[in-house]
Formats: C-alpha cells, structure tokens, sequence
C-alpha cells in the first residue's frame, strides 16, 4: 500500500511538476512575445519621432527661406518707393529752383537793359521782381515739407511691419 501511495504520490508530483513546468513555458513564450512586441513597438516610435523631426527640420527651413524671401522683397518695394520718392522730390526741387532761376535772370537782364530809367523805377522794378522771387520761397518750402512728410510715411510704414506679412495663399485659406 506504501508503495502504492509511493507511485500515486510521485505521480501527482510529476503531473504537478508537468503543470508548474507547462506554465513556466507559457509565461516565458507569452513575456517573450510580449517583449518583442513592445520592443517592436518601441522602435516604431523612435522611427516616428526621428521622422518627426526631420519634417519639422525640413519645415523649419522652409520657413526660413520664406522669411528670407520675404525680407528680400520687403527690402527691394522699400528702395523702389525711397528711388521713386528721391526721383520725385528732385524733379519738384528742380523745377522750382528754374522757376526762381529764371526770374533772376529775366530781372538780371531787364534791369541791364534799362540804364536810362532813373534809379528809383529800377529800384521799384527790382523790389517787385524781389517779390516774385519770395512768391517761390513757399513754394520751395512746400516742396520740402512734401519730402520730408513722404520720408515719414516711408519711416512710418516700415517701423509699423518690422516683420515680414505672412501671404496667404489661395489654396490654403481656412
């Protein structure tokens, strides 16, 4: 009967050994699987991440250039307007600088060509063509007001945009 109980016993041991080894070997696969599978996982998201940041270094760029660009053709309108102002406030002064030129000429020579006129008409003469010569100083001043108020809205503009406006495309609007 020992003996019996002996062979039962070692049975139910070995079946039990069987089981707990069973189990071991499950647990081992599936950790191992699951392992792997998280590890899998895990580079997959490394992956990402570097492409990630390759798009966003790529984007980044992108903007930078555009920024760039952007700069550029603010810089190149700027010198356009300054060109195109300088160009018209110097035809305006020359104009007016003719203008006064030409009625001291035309006084220069009337009065040359007049010795017989006693000295008080020259003298009246030259006092009403003084006056027109006075008449051009507020117009000269008026032209310079001009420039310097055209210089304002120039400095005024490009202190109100010291960064670059962002175009927007037509096929990105939102």
């Amino acid at each position: 009967m020992f003996k019996q109980i002996k062979l039962y016993i070692e049975g139910a041991a070995a079946t039990i050994r069987f089981v707990v080894v069973s189990i071991l070997l499950v647990w081992c696969v599936v950790a191992t699987t699951t392992c792997s599978h998280k590890t899998d996982q895990i580079k997959d998201l490394q992956n990402a991440s570097k492409l990630a940041d390759a798009e966003n270094k790529a984007e980044i760029s992108r903007l930078t250039a555009q920024v760039k660009q952007t700069e550029r053709d603010w810089a190149q309108a700027e010198s356009k307007a300054y060109e195109k102002y300088a160009k018209d406030i110097n035809a305006l002064y020359n104009d007016r600088l003719r203008d006064v030129s030409g009625v001291q000429h035309s006084t220069t020579e009337i009065i040359k060509y007049l010795p017989d006129y006693p000295r008080e008409t020259l003298e009246n003469y030259a006092k009403a063509t003084a006056n027109g010569v006075s008449e051009c100083v507020p117009l000269l001043v008026g032209a310079e007001k001009i420039a310097r108020d055209y210089d304002a809205e120039i400095e005024r503009l490009v202190s109100s945009y010291p960064e670059p406006v962002e175009v927007i495309e037509p096929h990105r609007r939102e």
